[in-house]
């Protein structure tokens, strides 16, 4: 039974490091998305089959074409009480947020309020990093292409604190010694967007939410599109899935991340945003940016496929953004001058960890679909099929806990009677390396695996990220008693 418990354990621990119903479509701009010769229907039939297999209680897609925009759509549900979802609804856009932040700092380059190599400390003086800025001081510029030499984990461990509010942020970051020079790596990290909207806030005048709602939200039309600490009930309610059951989740937002991943808006919202990149900065005939700024935005230093809020590949820029419950995409194919934005209300970081992402290929195929024409391309139905994963760990937690009671009562029952017929040596090196061993090495390589701090594991991954770590350490002190029932015995 000990092996049985092992396998098991040695299971859970490996599947969380590897780790609807429907509306009507409710939706807008079918003449144009026609004229343009985009199977509407093709997608929503697209869209529905991949929302059934992947549990997606919520979705929204927009098409752009140049300065038009072609298709907006909304399907399913946005919250329990069965809210259609529209074209109007928001959702959380995770890291997308960081391209807004991006333009923000751009706008305030082009008004000649702040230079792109201007260090940070110039405008963030509190934060003193001379000894370790080997390198060069760390620009403005190095965190808008992720260069910073700040560390990937500090922006995954804030995201465990919902409290962290932006001065808070900074006296964490005091002293702090950078893990790279500057410019010489790139990190992907929350922080370096922290920074960058406190910069915002600071070169302004007023707070980044402020800023971005009188800078880019109103004059871009986004009426739908906001932070995430001011919904008012609009907003979608993201979903996970809990022990297999897909259930509402909420998660307290800490406004210090705001700039790097807690923006909000709709499809409809995103079409204007997806119009500005591809019209050199214009919307409605108003300059958000300037062209240069644009190509700025969209142009990766040498060696380099990031910067300013964006991967690029060739004439392609695109993100993704990732919240506990929410999963976006933008992408914008700057050579057909297609954009497409899509939001959805889940994420399964376990089984996107395990499978695939199926969420950024469904986006991705989307986009080939529409650049070439209407024309799906071949292989779909998408390759990424989610497995039973759940009903797995769900079947080993339960035997696990069978297994845990089922020792505390032989403990309870047969305490003070005879031995074992194994001897007292063996008997404590398999207490040893299966109830204290095995779930301290889970306890302590989760957080070091997955670069986050059991908080984060937690947020991400509710229900098994839970069990393990309950079981773990249930298990823990079951053999510490077990060890301190064989001293006793020996004496």
């Amino acid at each position: 039974m000990k092996r049985v418990l092992g396998l098991l354990l040695g299971l859970l621990f490996a599947a969380l490091i590897a780790t609807v119903s429907f509306f009507p479509p409710y939706g807008v701009h079918a003449s144009a998305a026609s004229g343009l010769g985009l199977d509407t229907a093709k997608i929503d039939a697209l869209v529905q089959e991949a929302m059934e297999q992947y549990r997606i209680p919520g979705l929204a897609v927009g098409f752009v074409h140049r300065d038009h925009t072609v298709y907006v759509q909304g399907y399913g549900i946005a919250d329990e009480g069965k809210r259609p979802v529209s074209p109007a609804t928001p959702f959380m856009l995770g890291s997308i947020s960081k391209s807004f932040t991006a333009l923000a700092i751009m706008q305030l380059v082009e008004q000649g309020r702040l230079k792109l190599d201007d260090p940070v400390r110039q405008h963030l003086p509190e934060l003193r990093w001379e000894e370790f800025e080997a390198g060069g001081p760390v620009t403005v510029r190095h965190l808008l292409n992720q260069t910073s030499g700040l560390s990937t984990y500090h922006g995954k461990a804030w995201l465990a604190d919902g409290k962290l509010m932006p001065a808070d942020a900074l006296r964490r970051l005091d002293g702090v010694k950078l893990k790279e020079a500057a410019g010489a790596v790139f990190y992907y990290s929350n922080v370096n967007f922290v920074l960058l909207g406190e910069i915002v806030a600071r070169v302004s005048g007023m707070s980044y939410e402020k800023y971005v709602v009188k800078s880019i939200f109103q004059p871009l039309e986004m009426r739908n599109s906001f932070d995430g600490n001011s919904d008012d009930g609009r907003m979608a309610v993201g979903y996970q899935s809990v022990f297999g059951k897909m259930l509402e989740t909420r998660h307290p937002i800490a406004p210090a991340l705001v700039p790097a991943g807690f923006l909000a808006a709709s499809a409809e919202d995103m079409t204007h945003y997806l119009t500005v990149q591809l019209n050199g900065g214009q919307y409605g005939g108003r300059a958000i940016l300037t062209p240069e700024g644009i190509r700025t935005m969209h142009t990766p230093e040498a060696g380099q496929s990031y910067g300013f809020g964006w991967f690029a590949f060739g004439d392609r820029i695109w993100h993704g953004g990732d919240n506990e419950n929410f999963h976006s995409d933008v992408i914008v194919d700057l050579d057909s001058g297609w954009g497409l934005v899509v939001l959805m209300n889940t994420n399964d970081a376990l089984k996107t960890t395990l499978y695939g992402h199926a969420y950024g290929e469904l986006s991705m195929r989307l986009m080939e679909a529409v650049v070439r024409g209407g024309d799906l391309p071949p292989g779909y139905p998408p390759s990424v099929r989610f497995g039973p994963i759940e009903e797995i760990l769900n079947a080993a937690y339960a035997v696990v806990m069978v297994w845990i009671a089922a020792v505390v009562v032989g403990i309870v029952v047969h305490r003070g009677r005879g031995g074992s017929r194994f001897p007292v040596w063996l008997r404590a090196l398999a207490i040893a390396l299966l109830y204290i061993m095995l779930p301290l090495t889970v306890l302590i390589a989760v957080p070091r695996l997955a670069g986050a701090p059991w908080g984060t594991v937690l947020r991400f991954c509710p229900g098994s990220g839970h069990a393990l770590l309950v079981l773990s350490f249930a298990l823990i002190v079951l053999g510490t008693v077990q060890m301190f029932s064989l001293t006793a015995r020996r004496v």
